[in-house]
């Protein structure tokens, strides 16, 4: 014990404040806006890795779904698996082109492609209603795992200070920060899911338990209805599209691009960090699911990997597990707040302002805009609204419906236009707050085979785009900036930074990385395959 606190709280604590410690450090080294924005595009395939798979093991990963699964079983597990796609599409196919443009946030692009700074200021109010209710799912479950550790202190004031700690690291250091110490979390998650799962299937009966002992136990948790859920398979369709189309265009997954030093960088780290949320996301769910046997009455769910941490290791492994909860809600709050603080200061205030900054004026209205963002989602927070899942889904649903089309369009059509992209943002915004308050929250209507409200959103947002773009002007200069990114190829900007030999050598290497990744990737599921999945078929 040391001033009354357990070897696994102050090995927790030990962990939480190494990634201050980085995280301030790392401020002495931030002099110009492209640092605190883009990390001035220095990171390499091990950060780009990194803090893409720390931006993947958030709250709702490893809190809000975990505790799903753990009374629900495989329905949940299947319906985030459009994130993984979308993940790779929004890093190589959106994030990518993007990067070529020198883009420091997403707006930026959708205001140069569509020529207007409403279309400009629209993006980004939506941006910031997504990433606020993003935000505050992160919070709330900073509030539940540090009173679940602290028992003395209650679910309010832990928030309250770690809104607090968040504003001193985000503030700080920015992208630099971000990247960094996202890295250094991405240990502690990978410990949490490759060692601490392992021992709980262990202690439940082995891989065995999981296709005998717990359907017997917990009848219905290997259908695609789930165990109590009851769910037919149109709302998995549904979760599966809404994951896919959210991870797709999510800020602080695609802008996860900008700081990589070349394609090549991009490209391996995309490849190391789709593998390892996979893998550890796979053998944690697994051992969630496990985790019923030997316990069925945990509450709040949500809580499921804590208990797990202190009931089935040793003080040491358990600090570390927790600490790798802590690191994905770290690294995905601090990633949200600083998008949120950009949002502000620099497509806002800035750019749709018109206002001409200094260096110096650009970082400070940047960390006030932070604070801001900071003040607002704790204050959210404190209330603890729905479950974690559930605020996640309908803020990434927003991302989904409201942003997808428009980017793609923009991306891929000439004809697309600043009318059809506000029509798609506001159609797709409103259509899908209006079916889900109908459907979920009063119960007016039922959507066919249960499908989530996003589907029909995204139908409307999509016909929404095409149609007003149709019938609508698009300007020269929209067509010029379309056909100028057209032009472009995507690797020009690699093949003019590196050397022929240079390139040679960073092919051949991203090349065998892939190769080898793959075979990696193919011998686990494999093994998966037939040891859990085949006996159940």
């Amino acid at each position: 014990m040391v001033f009354g606190l357990g070897m696994v709280e102050v090995v927790f604590f030990a962990v939480l404040a190494l990634y201050v410690l980085v995280g301030f450090i790392l401020f002495q080294v931030i002099d110009i806006p492209e640092d605190f924005y883009v990390m001035d595009r220095q990171a390499g395939g091990i950060l780009i890795a990194g803090t893409l798979f720390a931006s993947f093991m958030s709250a709702s990963t490893m809190m809000g779904i975990a505790g799903i699964v753990y009374t629900e079983g495989a329905v949940m597990w299947l319906a985030i698996y459009g994130s993984w796609p979308g993940l790779v599409v929004g890093m190589l196919y959106v994030g990518r082109r993007l990067r070529m443009l020198e883009d420091v946030t997403v707006p930026d692009f959708i205001g140069d492609r569509y020529q207007s700074e409403s279309v400009r200021v629209t993006a980004t109010l939506i941006m910031m209603v997504g990433l606020v209710g993003y935000g505050v799912i992160q919070l709330i479950g900073a509030g539940y795992l540090l009173s679940g550790v602290l028992n003395v202190v209650g679910y309010q004031q832990i928030v309250l200070l770690f809104g607090a700690a968040l504003l001193v690291f985000t503030v700080a250091g920015g992208m630099y920060s971000v990247v960094v110490t996202d890295t250094l979390m991405a240990v502690a998650m990978v410990i949490t899911g490759l060692v601490l799962a392992p021992i709980a299937i262990g202690q439940a009966g082995g891989l065995e338990a999981l296709t005998t002992t717990l359907p017997a136990e917990n009848p219905g948790v290997l259908t695609v209805g789930g165990a109590n859920m009851d769910m037919p398979l149109g709302w998995l369709v549904g979760q599966w599209m809404l994951w896919f189309a959210f991870f797709m265009v999510a800020p602080w997954i695609i802008s996860r691009a900008f700081p990589a030093n070349n394609d090549f960088d991009l490209m391996t780290g995309t490849n190391i960090a789709t593998l390892l949320s996979t893998v550890v996301v796979t053998v944690l769910f697994l051992g969630v699911s496990a985790t019923y046997l030997l316990n069925s009455s945990i509450e709040p769910v949500d809580l499921v990997v804590i208990w797990m941490s202190r009931e089935l290791v040793g003080p040491i492994t358990g600090g570390l597990a927790i600490a790798g909860i802590m690191a994905g809600i770290l690294s995905t709050t601090s990633t949200i707040f600083i998008y949120a603080g950009f949002g502000l200061s620099r497509d806002l205030f800035e750019r749709a302002g018109g206002r001409v900054l200094s260096e110096s004026q650009r970082l400070l209205a940047a960390r006030i805009a932070q604070i801001a963002v900071v003040a607002v989602v704790t204050l959210i927070a404190l209330f603890e609204p729905l479950g974690i899942y559930w605020l996640g889904a309908w803020a990434g649903a927003l991302f989904a419906v409201a942003w997808a089309p428009m980017i793609i369009a923009g991306l891929e059509w000439e004809g697309a236009n600043k009318y059809g992209a506000l029509a798609s943002m506001i159609g797709g915004f409103g259509s899908y707050v209006l079916l889900y308050q109908l459907s979920q929250v009063w119960g007016t209507i039922t959507i066919p085979f249960m499908l989530d409200p996003v589907i029909p959103a995204l139908a409307i947002s999509s016909a929404l785009m095409i149609g007003v773009s149709l019938v609508t002007e698009t300007t020269s200069e929209e067509v010029e900036f379309f056909r100028d990114v057209s032009d472009r190829a995507v690797s020009e900007a690699t093949v003019e930074q590196l050397s022929q030999s240079e390139l040679r050598k960073k092919y051949n290497r991203a090349k065998y990385f892939a190769i080898g990744i793959l075979v990696v990737g193919v011998v686990i599921y494999a093994y998966l395959f037939l040891t859990v999945f085949l006996p159940l078929l």
